[in-house]
């Protein structure tokens, strides 16, 4: 069964908080995988992660931008 973390800081990480929510196949129900649920502090660390990505993302053209927002929505964290 498929586990998910969590992506912050340029990263994947597996969260700390020791919950879980089942991931599911929509189409027959089954559950696919396990998604880690975050802690308070994990939170708090992927907003700071956030905020301090954003001067340099913000001052990057939109042609660099695009393929790395189109890789994270398909999946590809490389």
């Amino acid at each position: 069964m498929r586990s998910i973390g969590h992506f912050t800081g340029g990263k994947e990480v597996k969260g700390t908080s020791g919950r879980t929510a089942d991931v599911f196949e929509p189409m027959t129900g089954e559950v696919r995988g396990k998604v880690a649920l975050a802690s308070k502090a994990e939170v708090r660390a992927a907003v700071e992660n956030a905020k301090a990505a954003q001067p340099e993302w913000t001052s990057t053209n939109l042609q660099r931008r695009a393929p790395s927002q189109k890789d994270a929505l398909r999946g590809n964290h490389e």
